[in-house]
């Protein structure tokens, strides 16, 4: 086998490769990122390969992974890039076919390792999906924000008791096998310890504010003496108006917010979380079960793990 090596001008540390057809000519190129920016490569007849004479790239596009997609509508391929020591993506756009990529944006991901593009909620538009340590997406649809301070929890890490794991206040689409398939809200509890815990005379409290400024109110649900949650195991709750079994707590969740709190039998607060308004047919979640950090999920199955369906836009 014949083995042609290319020395990367600009790019020392080479992090990143991905093939693509930059120059329309039927000869697949290659873009190459890493420490030191970015580089392009064009197809030449065979297997040779030549560095773009122009430069497309601004220097401070580096990183471990590249998407190609078209991030701002304006029907022209952009440039996505993230980076794994600074868990960043940065967005680079061009005006025309055959322009350089100008850097347009730079935001904090959860993830930097892995990138690729696609149609993820099938609007049209090109979406983003990274990982390494956590999966997370980006959808052009949807504004970018912060969702990561929007909870407020006990600890720090992973938890090691039954905790809060996940839940949906505003449900138009999704039947709840729980709930014979109704579009009701509901509570997921995880036991995130080695042993199997009797949730007996447990306390859900949903805290939402009053109609006065200072003024609070309260529903609680108290789980059945019959409830154990084996190690590692999920509790879905219905939150739904009418308690039609001993799981039901007979009163839905505020969409505009509130304040969830999980107390044990003797009234010791286990889990607290402070949420805003929530978004229709989103539920919010740890981003991985029993782990602080909570996230938008976009794929809302309820009672199944949260590692592999978190969603966090980049903000």
């Amino acid at each position: 086998m014949n083995l042609t090596r290319y020395e990367a001008r600009k790019v020392p540390s080479l992090r990143a490769i991905h093939v693509l057809d930059e120059n329309k000519d039927g000869d697949w190129d290659i873009l190459v990122a890493g420490d030191g920016g970015a580089e392009l490569y064009f197809g030449q007849e065979g297997l040779g390969f030549k560095p773009a004479t122009n430069e497309l790239f601004d220097t401070k596009v580096t990183g471990t992974a590249a998407a190609l997609g078209d991030f701002d509508g304006d029907g022209n391929e952009d440039l996505a890039v993230v980076d794994a020591d600074s868990d960043t993506l940065s967005i680079s756009i061009r005006k025309s076919p055959g322009d350089p990529w100008e850097l347009a944006l730079i935001v904090s991901v959860p993830s930097g390792s892995l990138l690729v593009s696609g149609d993820l909620d099938g609007d049209g538009k090109a979406d983003l999906v990274g990982s390494g340590s956590v999966l997370w997406t980006a959808l052009s649809s949807r504004r970018a924000r912060v969702v990561s301070r929007q909870a407020e929890v006990l600890r720090e890490g992973s938890s090691q008791g039954v905790v809060l794991n996940e839940f949906l206040a505003s449900n138009a689409s999704l039947p709840v096998a729980a709930d014979e398939g109704r579009l009701t809200d509901w509570v997921e509890i995880y036991n995130a310890s080695n042993d199997s815990l009797s949730l007996s005379n447990w306390t859900l409290l949903v805290i939402e504010p009053g109609s006065r400024p200072g003024r609070f109110r309260t529903n609680t649900y108290i789980f059945p003496a019959t409830n154990d949650l084996p190690s590692k195991s999920r509790q879905i709750i219905v939150a739904a108006d009418k308690k039609r079994t001993p799981l039901h707590t007979g009163f839905p969740l505020p969409a505009e917010g509130a304040t969830l709190e999980l107390k044990n039998a003797t009234g010791e607060l286990q889990d607290r979380l402070v949420y805003q308004t929530q978004e229709t047919d989103r539920s919010f979640s740890r981003f991985r079960d029993g782990y602080n950090g909570w996230v938008v999920n976009p794929i809302r199955h309820p009672a199944v793990p949260t590692w592999t369906t978190a969603l966090l836009i980049p903000g």
